[in-house]
């Protein structure tokens, strides 16, 4: 304790009283928590060693506090964390209004990872709720407070307490008595602190259990065995009964959120635990999505980055790809309404791929037509009107399947590449073949480097190599062989002076090779 300076309390838990202190000698600012022993012959209570043995499971990760250091103190034992400065509760309590939808996003995607890191070490926190999310200066979200974490047993044949978490973010199951449960309580606590962010309060204020079942039925409606076959089995279900009530539609409860925020709530706030959303799996949608933002917009890159770029204020953000629509939404904090593209009349295929061709790719301002196009599952290239939602050209039906295309907005063509290697390029303004080149192999990648001066094509092949083509001709300038029998990655800088190829090695993980571009465009 003598390494510490205390420079005030922060507050007082269950089991023992935080306060900020600076390292005397490094001078960093940590939380110490002083967790105090009623009688030496107890030992150290369950829930600090919970604490200290879940924190040590999943140490270093940056989205769940970390616990720097354990030393005895007195009749009792200190626990030094990272200092953050506030935490999600205070954040929402002293918010104006519900939080933007940019801050719900991005507070949403912390949790969401750290809840995701700690089911993949098997460990169930059981008390998340708004005051354990801790809020660093920087605005980054961290995970806290593991007095009532537990290993999980994933074969569930373990016998776990009910009384855990906090009551309004505790799941139906545990509401039951639920003695066997798993990573759903964090699920569900999940789904009532988005509530919670979207609502600017909590969702469920039950005063106690059997108030907690009421707010929760008079939203989602009375549980039946139909819905939720396993509620006959649990201990408390038989002990009262609720009068039936028909769910309330989640538009209704939160109307300000967008419909994207309502559906993914829905997934999380499902009576059988199973069938809710899991954290991974809602991370795992996010990337796909970030994924193929990134193919149409800004082009993302880590340290290679183009300068800021200005955007109006109605900036395309995220979208969402439908069997039969295309669908696009605004997010600008809380846009007054929501552009929506939908309805792509005769369209039967899934769409697999889209660019757009319209140089206003990051702004529409109702001024100049948007076009993206498209390869779809049903072999054909098409052409879209975003503002409309209409057809504007499809191609015939393509010998074999399409699997990627890139565009040239300044050139007006689409380049594509089927599943046997065959290049073509198309002309944007009516879909007509221009010109084609077949690879050796299939392709791995393609990435257009629209150069002012002389745009070309970067091809990469199932096996490692990399060809540089003219655009629109699609004449071979080179060839190089960058991962040898590898699937190969391509990105090129936005000033197109520079190509990142990158392969994923089984063994060593990902491969990384830089190439200037001017020694691509020669033999």
């Amino acid at each position: 304790m003598d390494q510490y300076c205390i420079l005030g309390r922060i507050g007082e838990g269950a089991h023992g009283v935080v306060f900020k202190a600076k390292h005397v000698e490094t001078g960093e600012i940590v939380a110490l928590k002083k967790v105090a022993l009623r009688r030496l012959e107890d030992g150290i209570p369950n829930q600090a060693l919970r604490e200290i043995k879940a924190l040590q499971e999943i140490e270093d990760n940056q989205h769940v506090v970390q616990l720097k250091a354990v030393f005895p103190h007195g009749a009792g034992f200190v626990l030094a964390f990272e200092f953050m400065l506030s935490d999600l509760a205070e954040v929402v309590r002293h918010a104006q209004r519900p939080l933007v939808q940019a801050q719900v996003k991005s507070y949403l995607q912390m949790l969401l990872k750290g809840v995701a890191f700690c089911h993949a070490n098997n460990i169930v926190h059981r008390d998340l709720k708004p005051a354990n999310l801790l809020i660093s200066a920087s605005g980054q979200l961290k995970i806290a407070d593991f007095g009532l974490a537990r290993v999980f047993s994933p074969d569930g044949s373990r016998l776990y307490t009910h009384q855990v978490a906090t009551r309004w973010y505790r799941a139906p199951e545990l509401l039951y008595g639920a003695r066997q449960y798993d990573q759903g309580v964090d699920l569900w606590a999940v789904g009532c602190i988005l509530g919670e962010l979207l609502n600017g309060s909590p969702l469920f204020p039950g005063e106690n259990d059997i108030e907690q079942l009421c707010c929760v039925l008079r939203i989602l409606g009375t549980p039946s065995p139909q819905v939720w076959p396993e509620i006959t089995e649990l201990p408390d279900y038989n002990k009262i009964s609720f009068k039936e009530q028909a769910p309330v539609p989640l538009e209704e409860v939160l109307p300000d959120a967008s419909p994207q925020a309502l559906d993914l709530l829905g997934r999380f706030l499902l009576y059988p635990p199973h069938q809710r959303i899991s954290a991974s799996q809602v991370w795992n949608e996010v990337s796909r999505t970030k994924e193929l933002w990134r193919q149409l917009c800004l082009r993302r890159w880590s340290s290679y980055k183009a300068p800021q770029m200005t955007l109006g204020t109605q900036t395309w953000k995220e979208y969402y790809l439908c069997r039969s629509e295309l669908e696009f939404r605004m997010e600008s904090g809380r846009p007054e309404k929501d552009f929506i593209c939908k309805a792509i009349a005769g369209h039967n295929g899934g769409i697999d791929e889209l660019a757009y061709i319209s140089t206003n790719e990051c702004r529409f301002d109702g001024q100049e037509k948007s076009v993206v196009c498209t390869v779809s599952s049903d072999s054909t290239v098409r052409a879209w009107d975003v503002q409309e939602g209409t057809e504007i050209w499809s191609s015939p039906l393509q010998p074999a399947a399409l699997v990627n295309l890139a565009a040239y907005p300044r050139l007006q063509l689409v380049v594509t590449v089927d599943k046997q290697g065959l290049i073509k390029t198309w002309k944007a303004e009516n879909g007509r073949e221009w010109a084609s080149f077949s690879l050796p192999t299939s392709s791995s990648a393609l990435q257009a480097c629209d150069h002012p001066e002389t745009p070309f094509l970067l091809v990469a092949s199932a096996e490692g190599v990399m060809y540089t083509l003219t655009v629109p001709q699609l004449q071979l300038l080179s060839w190089t062989s960058v991962f040898p029998s590898s699937p190969t990655s391509l990105l090129c800088s936005p000033d197109s002076q520079w190509v990142f190829a990158s392969t994923q090695d089984s063994d060593l993980g990902p491969k990384y090779n830089r190439l200037q571009v001017s020694s691509c465009q020669t033999t």
